[in-house]
């Protein structure tokens, strides 16, 4: 484990600094994994199917949105606490045994990518602010599980989850409809300055 450790990115690795607790995402995080309900299978493939925004941003009603809906229904008091993890500036899990990241990537990825699809509903519904906003969190917690990461696996794991959000956000920027307003608020997620999102 210490090999695979020394594979994640220096500027990646969990700071073992101090933080305080309201700057501490991990606090918002750990609540969330203990609220959640892990998702069936079925609704961990829905997940990934309607998160993937793709080369088109049309949602096509079929069996995976109702799965979605109930889910984020069942989880929508963890969707909000998870969401709020966006807020925080720094992350740090203070056990590896209790509280490692690691035992909640089964809820914290599809709670994420819940985020995405959200995103991608209310941006094909037009409310854009609102959908952008909800692409930055995303953004921003994957960057967080990544720095909760104890190991290479972990690390890979949550990377991934960043790269679907960074893949939703340039989508979004590249669609025919963004207007410059949309630009704008983009920009920041595509270009964030050093040590944010």
């Amino acid at each position: 484990q210490e090999e695979l450790s020394s594979m994640i990115p220096v500027e990646m690795r969990p700071d073992r600094r101090a933080v305080p607790d309201e700057d501490n995402a991990a606090l918002p995080l750990k609540t969330a994994m203990r609220r959640a309900a892990v998702p069936s299978p079925d609704v961990k493939e829905a997940l990934a199917v309607l998160s993937a925004w793709g080369k088109t941003l049309s949602v096509s009603p079929d069996t995976n949105t109702p799965l979605v809906r109930s889910w984020q229904h069942e989880n929508a008091e963890a969707l909000r606490i998870f969401r709020s993890a966006a807020k925080q500036s720094q992350c740090l899990f203070p056990s590896p045994s209790t509280t490692n990241v690691a035992e909640g990537l089964n809820v914290l990825v599809p709670l994420a990518r819940g985020l995405l699809i959200e995103a991608r509903l209310l941006w094909r519904d037009g409310s854009r602010t609102e959908a952008i906003t909800e692409l930055r969190d995303a953004v921003v917690i994957s960057k967080h599980l990544m720095r909760g990461a104890r190991n290479l696996i972990q690390y890979l794991v949550a990377s991934s989850v960043r790269r679907q959000a960074l893949e939703a956000v340039h989508t979004a920027a590249l669609s025919p409809d963004c207007s410059e307003a949309d630009l704008r608020q983009l920009a920041p997620i595509l270009s964030p300055p050093p040590d944010d999102v």
